[in-house]
This record gives structure tokens, sequence and C-alpha cells, in this order.
């Protein structure tokens, strides 16, 4: 697991996205985390097909529990095999290799793993970013 400092934003995932729409991309993949910013966090799981090992692994992780994810505003994208080309460039998503993202809602890459993940693990980092403290001091 590794852990990502910030280096970008939705914004330069997006002018990302825009160039490579004027270069014949496809428009869903911009819309698609464009709907989401500031919105949500985003957790991507991005794997060569749904029958690998760690895919089958990280979904039977994630779905151990529903009520955290939407008391942290999270949303789940996955991408299978070579789909979704103009993402997996902007977010540096190789077809052949299983890789969990962890997306902010300011848009920046907080953790990059190549193995599965415990929800666990992925609500503790959420709920050390100062966003996330944020949002638990407005809602007491």
């Amino acid at each position: 697991m590794e852990l990502v400092r910030p280096t970008g934003s939705y914004l330069n995932v997006f002018k990302q996205l825009f160039l490579g729409l004027a270069l014949g991309g496809v428009v869903a993949a911009q819309t698609e985390l464009d709907s989401l910013r500031w919105e949500r966090r985003v957790l991507v799981i991005a794997s060569p097909s749904r029958n690998t090992q760690s895919f089958l692994t990280q979904r039977k992780e994630l779905a151990v529990e529903s009520a955290g994810w939407k008391e942290r505003d999270l949303a789940l994208l996955e991408v299978i095999g070579p789909e979704k080309a103009d993402l997996r460039r902007v977010l540096k998503l190789k077809a052949d290799d299983f890789t969990v993202l962890l997306i902010g809602k300011d848009g920046g890459v907080k953790l990059r793993s190549g193995t599965p993940l415990t929800l666990r693990e992925v609500f503790e980092l959420i709920d050390s970013m100062p966003m996330r403290r944020q949002e638990i001091r407005q809602k007491t």
C-alpha cells in the first residue's frame, strides 16, 4: 500500500480529460468524475478482469458494510480490463494490473495500492483526512 500525497486536483484531471476529449477521447470519462467532484470520495478498483483473485477479494471486502459508505460520501468506480481508456490514462492505471485508488473530494489521489484493502483501512484513511474531520465536527 502506498500513501500518495495529493499532487493534483480534479481540475488537473479535468484538463487532461478535456485534452483527451479534444483529441477524440470519450466524454463519459470526464462526466463520470465531474459529477462526483466535491460531492463524493471515489474508490476506484481497476482490474484486468472480474475473475482475478485480487478483484474477487476486494469486492468481498467492500460488501461487508454499507452504512459507512454513505456516511463518508464514498462512491465506487470499477474499471475492468481495457475499458475506460481515458480514465485509465489520467489515473495512470494499467489494464493488466490490479490497482485500488482512493480519490478525495478535492480530486487528489490519496491512496494507491496494488493489493486489496480492507474496508477498515479505507475508512480509517478517510477519517484521518482534514475535510472528513471537518464534516464530523459539523454533524455534531
